[in-house]
């Protein structure tokens, strides 16, 4: 038995570096959200009473068993401490909304709660300036949204007020004003600040009356980027549309034409045979 109280000393000093004794019960705290968190119990106690009880030959086998259940728990707090690290990097970039113009216009009229915009925009996780998602993954095609509903983040709200058609801006929004606690599916996880890059195209209003469309002073209307897009957009439609009907005439000019000589090959055929009777009589 000398060698089993040795061993069994050898792994109550393992465990004093956890501070452990070897009668002791061990709760671990292991956050999983931050409404929820799980209680991992380690009865390590139970361990070393089991190593007591063994015979000389089954020591190493016993104290195998504590020092595995020695790693398990060295991996749980490792665990743990990584966990809290990255919950300290996700929430200390952004106190409250930040607004930075990026590129200026010259306008009479900015953008006011109400008026319905079109911009493009940039996604992108503060922490690394990660793109997430941008509406030049669409084909180019701005979003249309209205400044001030309620099913817009609140850092898009304000942080497209007072905008000139043509300008460009940089918003760095705090998790609470971007996709808060619950995140974005599996691209932006919760509690994450957001940058967001934007690009006013032009805007609506009816705070005259009528509805007016506000576009770039600068900027004649045929060549805004809206409408250099969408003419593009029936350029190419019209040449594939082109090509398609030349296509189409072609194919209906061989058709034409193996038909005919499909028939003048008929034509010689009877011709012969016609021959062929006349000679016989």
């Amino acid at each position: 038995m000398r060698c089993a109280a040795l061993l069994l000393a050898l792994c109550v000093a393992s465990s004093s570096i956890l501070g452990l004794h070897a009668a002791d019960n061990l709760r671990v705290l292991l956050p999983r959200a931050k409404e929820s968190k799980d209680f991992v119990s380690l009865k390590m106690g139970q361990a070393f009473n089991f190593l007591k009880d063994q015979e000389d030959e089954n020591a190493l086998q016993a104290l195998d068993l504590v020092m595995a259940e020695l790693d398990k728990l060295k991996e749980l707090i490792n665990t743990v401490d990584s966990m809290e690290e990255e919950e300290e990097e996700a929430v200390t970039v952004f106190e409250k909304l930040v607004v930075n113009v990026t590129q200026t216009a010259e306008c009479e009229e900015k953008t006011q709660v109400g008026d319905t915009v079109a911009v493009h925009y940039v996604s992108k996780i503060a922490t690394s300036m990660l793109v997430v998602d941008s509406s030049f993954h669409t084909g180019s095609i701005p979003i249309s949204l209205e400044i001030g509903n309620e099913d817009n983040m609140p850092s898009w709200n304000e942080g497209l007020v007072g905008m000139c058609a043509g300008e460009r801006r940089t918003v760095g929004a705090p998790a609470e004003m971007a996709y808060g606690e619950f995140g974005l599916d599996d691209r932006i996880a919760p509690n994450t600040d957001m940058v967001f890059d934007f690009q006013l195209l032009d805007f609506q209003t009816s705070r005259y009356g009528a509805t007016k469309t506000i576009r770039p002073s600068l900027i004649a209307e045929e060549d805004t980027p809206l409408e250099k897009a969408r003419k593009e957009y029936e350029a190419e439609k019209a040449k594939r549309e082109e090509e398609r009907n030349k296509q189409e005439l072609e194919n209906y000019a061989k058709r034409k034409a193996d038909r005919k000589e499909a028939n003048k090959g008929k034509k010689k055929k009877d011709k012969k045979k016609k021959t062929k009777k006349g000679e016989e009589l």
